[in-house]
């Protein structure tokens, strides 16, 4: 089964700039656990944080997401 849906993720290696997209039902899947992951990941970062750590979630987000776009 195939779904167009706007992009889901920025992870989603269709991203064409926030066009609609064709993804089957187990790239939608992949990428809704990607999104609970980071979302895990975001939460640890901040509870780790709570010590006056110089970093903020997004300058580490903004990291992650140019690690993932040398990756594609």
């Amino acid at each position: 089964m195939t779904t167009v849906i706007q992009n889901l993720s920025p992870l989603s290696t269709h991203a064409l700039h926030g066009r609609p997209v064709e993804m089957t039902t187990g790239e939608i899947e992949v990428s809704i656990a990607a999104l609970a992951t980071k979302k895990a990941l975001q939460e640890a970062f901040d509870v780790l944080t709570a010590a006056c750590s110089p970093f903020t979630w997004g300058d580490l987000n903004s990291y992650i997401s140019s690690l993932q776009s040398s990756i594609d």
